[in-house]
């Protein structure tokens, strides 16, 4: 008995430093991501994976953990916030929109579990739109907090852009250039975040189900369905509308968001139809290894890039009129 107790513990201590050891390397490779320029999109999708064996709950806690590191590196890197100086918390808070809408967008994704696809991206992006609102609050509140904000990313813009560009153009109104680029920031800051979520739940779930054999059948056939399409005509309706009336300068950037979202799910539907394609003439390409080529091909060829962004989204909305897979089943949205 004392034999199979002592047994007992020793295992079950092997299987602690061992879940002990995953978490770090975990967290390192999540940590290595987010350091790493576009990688940040995907840095959670580590730490979900973590949920396959263990569940969601130590998945959530484990980006929670995350989280602590990252405010730790942010920290360092801009110093520690000074309470009575309201623009430095306001860069480090700035620093966390991110990772903390991702996180957030990560841990819905989790509970959202057997749920339709479409319904499991629109509320990993609720979280998002709701700290995006909480941050815009103070701003609103205190007009003399924003125009102090403005000015001072206005003038840290102009020191930055104006030695390279003034040899070039010549004097010039740094001010309109600045307010151009926030106002194109603002405008893809939805469809950012859903390409974030996208790639990160779709490698999380290849994790997921990679070993069922079915898996890679669910991705060719993966659909949001021919309604779809009325999501993105309608969304570009009220853009091209919005050219012929005048509105306030948020209502532009809103109607953006939401029609570049569009774009970005259809491009979902355009990769499950570029794999079928490429899976019709190569069986053993995996849809995991076609999203790394095309993950690799983005980010560091030019022109082909352009083609990939544009040419997913084409593919998939053609999807929506012609059947490009001709796979001989009908299309389905699978969970």
């Amino acid at each position: 008995m004392d034999a199979a107790v002592n047994n007992g513990e020793i295992e079950n201590g092997i299987r602690g430093k061992g879940s002990i050891k995953e978490v770090l390397i975990l967290l390192l490779a999540s940590t290595v991501l987010y350091q790493l320029g576009l990688s940040v999109l995907v840095y959670i999708a580590p730490l979900m994976t973590y949920a396959v064996k263990h569940g969601k709950l130590k998945a959530a806690l484990l980006m929670l953990v995350e989280l602590l590191v990252i405010s730790g590196i942010e920290l360092i890197k801009g110093g520690v916030p000074e309470i009575g100086n309201p623009q430095s918390l306001i860069s480090f808070a700035l620093c966390l929109y991110f990772p903390l809408s991702l996180s957030a967008a990560g841990i819905v994704w989790l509970y959202a579990s057997g749920k339709r696809v479409a319904q499991r991206i629109v509320l990993s992006l609720i979280p998002f739109v709701v700290i995006s609102a909480i941050y815009i609050v103070p701003f609103a509140v205190d007009r003399a907090l924003l125009a102090e904000t403005y000015s001072l990313y206005n003038d840290a813009f102009a020191s930055l852009v104006g030695p390279i560009m003034e040899p070039l153009v010549g004097e010039f109104d740094w001010s309109i250039m600045f307010t151009t680029v926030m106002l194109t920031i603002f405008s893809i800051l939805l469809p950012t975040m859903a390409v974030a979520v996208c790639a990160t739940c779709f490698i999380y779930e290849t994790a997921k189900h990679s070993k069922e054999s079915g898996w890679e059948e669910r991705v060719r056939r993966f659909s949001f369905g021919s309604n779809a399409i009325w999501f993105l005509i309608g969304a570009w309706a009220l853009v091209l509308l919005n050219y012929f009336i005048s509105t306030p300068a948020y209502v532009p950037v809103i109607l953006l968001n939401i029609a570049l979202t569009s774009v970005v799910l259809f491009a979902c539907e355009g990769f499950s139809v570029l794999y079928v394609n490429v899976w019709k003439k190569r069986h053993e390409v995996k849809s995991m290894q076609l999203f790394l080529v095309l993950v690799i091909i983005a980010m560091l060829i030019p022109g082909l890039n352009i083609l990939i962004i544009f040419g997913l989204p084409l593919m998939g909305v053609l999807e929506s009129f012609f059947d490009m897979k001709k796979i001989g089943v009908t299309n389905e949205d699978y969970s």
